[in-house]
């Protein structure tokens, strides 16, 4: 109905108008007669046009989590999230994406929410708030029926070196380089802020970003470029630099530099009957001088200097003649954050983490997990898990 309306009434309005000026003029349709009943169709199929339903897409997706948690110190306890991802298309080029994560602790957050716009095939441009494409795991593989382990590595969670998410806007896209490809993405948006000791003083030298207001008036710029050697083999370099402390106060120069390359490998092994998939970041920040505790007796200076990284293996017998086989991936990822020397904290964090996963579908995984972390000189810990998670 919606094609053939149009048409319909375009013939019939085409067919009475030749059939009016056949009478007139020895039956003959003069150019500009012609050209004004197109103009004229075209007016109407462009109303009509209009009428259409379904002009616009909307999709709604997202992930769950449930699981346990038994971790030293803490009660055991079980914990459940679910992140809808709203995806609404406008026009061929115009889209908005975004995402809620809600906890059943009563806790709920705005995960992103940006508008796009497509501006050739290799270009896309994007303002509000976004995962960060500082490296990859934020942006890939956060979400719990991704990530192969229950746990994020030490650089991206609470304390972590990069920001989760940016507030502002960016431009991404990708181009063709031989037999490869290159990705990239450049941003500008609201900067940290530097934990000065005021608040929460055993964190004093730790960036926020999650701040929704910027506390100053420069902004923080940054980018990533990815070459895609090969399908199933990526590398990449991450870049940020942005002011972190309020105006008007004694640290208003202070900033920060953070500089980081990823690795991304995927291949089915024949020999080894299955696939091997290898993800790592590297990333290291560096703050300027700055004073901690200011105005006390405490008042101190450090150089903030931290870095951190991690490297996780996967390996699933994709090829195995057994069904049990074919669904099961055994994970192991170690992940470190090196502290500055004189910080309240300035323990070298170290962490193994071991996992066995099932997938009950191609986006249903049940995880099973156990991590060993190391701080310092401290004895060993160990944290259990039990997860399930679906994406849809």
């Amino acid at each position: 109905m919606r094609l053939t309306l149009p048409i319909f009434l375009s013939a019939a309005f085409f067919i009475g108008f030749t059939s009016y000026g056949s009478a007139q003029e020895d039956g003959y349709v003069t150019i500009k007669e012609f050209d004004d009943a197109m103009q004229e169709i075209d007016s109407m199929n462009s109303q009509l046009s209009r009428l259409n339903p379904g002009s616009t897409n909307f999709l709604l997706s997202g992930f769950a989590t449930a699981g346990f948690i038994d971790s030293p110190g803490a009660n055991s306890t079980f914990a459940a999230s679910f992140s809808p991802v709203f995806l609404w298309t406008l026009s061929d080029r115009i889209l908005f994406e975004s995402e809620m994560e809600l906890d059943f602790d009563g806790e709920s957050e705005l995960e992103f929410a940006q508008i796009n716009y497509v501006v050739a095939d290799t270009l896309t441009i994007g303002a509000g708030k976004f995962l960060s494409p500082f490296g990859v795991f934020t942006e890939r593989i956060h979400p719990s029926w991704i990530n192969r382990l229950p746990n994020a590595p030490f650089i991206a969670g609470h304390g972590g070196l990069s920001p989760n998410t940016i507030l502002g806007a960016q431009a991404r896209g990708a181009v063709a380089v031989g037999h490869g490809k290159v990705n990239y993405a450049l941003f500008v948006g609201n900067g940290g802020q530097l934990n000065d000791g005021s608040e929460e003083e055993d964190e004093a030298g730790l960036l926020h970003w999650d701040s929704i207001a910027d506390v100053d008036q420069n902004k923080t710029v940054g980018g990533r470029v990815g070459w895609m050697i090969s399908p199933g083999i990526e590398i990449g370099a991450s870049i940020l630099s942005g002011k972190v402390a309020a105006d008007g106060t004694s640290e208003a120069d202070v900033d920060v530099d953070l500089i980081g390359v990823d690795f991304s490998m995927q291949h089915e092994i024949n020999q080894l009957n299955g696939s091997l998939r290898f993800d790592g970041e590297y990333v290291a920040s560096s703050v300027s001088d700055a004073i901690y505790f200011p105005g006390t007796a405490d008042a101190l200076t450090f150089t903030n200097d931290r870095s951190g990284g991690y490297g996780q293996l996967a390996f699933r017998p994709t090829k195995s003649e057994s069904e049990l086989l074919r669904n099961t991936e055994i994970v192991t990822r170690y992940d470190w954050l090196d502290l500055p020397s004189g910080a309240p904290e300035d323990e070298t964090h170290s962490r193994w983490t071991f996992g066995l996963d099932y997938w009950l579908g191609p986006s249903t995984v049940l995880k099973l997990a156990m991590d060993q972390l190391e701080i310092g000189d401290e004895p060993t810990t160990s944290t259990f898990y039990l997860q399930i998670a679906i994406g849809f």
